[in-house]
């Protein structure tokens, strides 16, 4: 379950990031 969690809140900031840098 936590790990769900952190994948989940991993690909947020990814996606964050991405959408800054472009």
């Amino acid at each position: 379950m936590r790990i769900k969690a952190v994948i989940a809140r991993d690909a947020v900031v990814v996606m964050s990031v991405m959408t800054f840098i472009s």
